[in-house]
């Protein structure tokens, strides 16, 4: 099986959670024999030095002629709205099928954004369209085809996937409590900031918040909260996946707060490195950190409701103890590289 994926940006320079998701599917698919290639889009600023066969093979969008030979591909799939153009006309011209992973379904996700209409529009074009549209939950999905019902038999949920879980994590009872995620509405900022000095109150402890471009709001009451919280609170800039896997390592309790949520890498990547995760009981969280797993979830957004949770998970060992046990089993049954790979090669590729 011979695959293009195509995104804007990927490791070690990428910029949004997307380029992460990509690398784990190329990474998932190559190992279970498919020849990947990830055409991405922005230009990279860091030397690459190549993977060890067999690997995805990179090629940059940022050339004077296309780096690739189109042809003799069995699936181009497409992971940027930016890029469907490209996706389409490579379609055309080749006549290979075209997946499209809806990453979030821009309807939900921008509704409260003036000037959207254009960009929800296109995206909803495009999956009219595509041979195939891939969701990353059930509950994505369903959403989708309640504004679109057309695409009820081409549409697939294939979730995105984590790298192994770290072995022999020791656990971290005074470490941080972190949020790492876009400054923005939707990852549920107005109920952080809300619930940050409240727990300060109970628990002396240190908060890191990791994040930055979200919007002008949601930043505001980010930098007012750094400075009502003085050194109790951290604004820390992205991080890349080693330094983030260092933070979440000796972290005591991981925050997933979102509104909007289409599937919850965060919380993923946080189980899998066996930390507790309090996460939103909304969109794709209830799937990814459902029952069973390394995480608590909340079905309010409410701060108070949210100090309530926090508190047994910060004060009592034997709580956070399960959840670090039981985080990164989850992670590995049900989210493994080669596990999202063969559900795609299976529900997506076989079509």
């Amino acid at each position: 099986m011979r695959l293009m994926l195509l995104t804007a940006d990927y490791p070690p320079d990428n910029w949004s959670g997307i380029g992460h998701a990509v690398q784990r599917q190329a990474c998932g698919l190559s190992r279970i024999g498919a020849e990947v290639h990830v055409l991405y889009a922005a230009p990279r600023t860091s030397e690459f030095r190549g993977q060890g066969a067999p690997g995805p093979r990179l090629h940059n969008l940022h050339t004077r002629f296309f780096p690739i030979d189109p042809h003799g591909f069995d699936w181009i799939h497409l992971h940027s709205l930016g890029l469907a153009e490209l996706a389409l006309e490579i379609r055309r011209r080749t006549r290979t099928p075209l997946a499209y992973t809806a990453h979030s379904i821009l309807a939900l996700e921008l509704a409260h954004v003036d000037g959207a209409a254009r960009l929800i529009e296109a995206q909803n074009q495009l999956m009219r369209i595509c041979d195939a549209v891939v969701f990353l939950s059930r509950s994505e999905r369903e959403a989708a085809l309640r504004i679109l019902p057309e695409l009820s038999a081409h549409s697939f949920v294939v979730g995105n996937a984590v790298k192994d879980p770290i072995n022999a994590i020791a656990p971290s009872h005074d470490g941080p409590v972190v949020f790492a995620g876009r400054f923005a509405r939707t990852k549920g900022i107005a109920t952080l900031c809300g619930l940050l000095p409240l727990l300060h109150h109970k628990w002396r402890g240190l908060f890191i918040l990791v994040g930055g471009h979200g919007d002008i709001e949601s930043c505001d009451m980010v930098k007012k909260l750094a400075s009502q919280m003085t050194s109790a609170c951290q604004i820390t800039p992205w991080l890349r996946p080693n330094d983030l896997e260092r933070l979440l390592a000796r972290s005591s309790l991981v925050l997933v707060p979102s509104v909007y949520e289409p599937f919850g890498l965060m919380a993923l990547e946080a189980m899998r490195m066996g930390v507790p995760v309090l996460a939103a009981n909304t969109g794709g969280l209830t799937e990814t950190a459902a029952p069973g797993s390394g995480a608590v979830l909340v079905d309010s957004h409410h701060p108070e409701n949210w100090l309530q949770a926090a508190l047994p998970l910060l004060q009592d060992p034997a709580l956070s103890n399960a959840l670090r046990c039981r985080g990164p089993r989850w992670a590995s049954e049900h989210f493994s590289e080669t596990k999202i790979a063969a559900q795609l090669a299976r529900c997506v590729y076989a079509g």
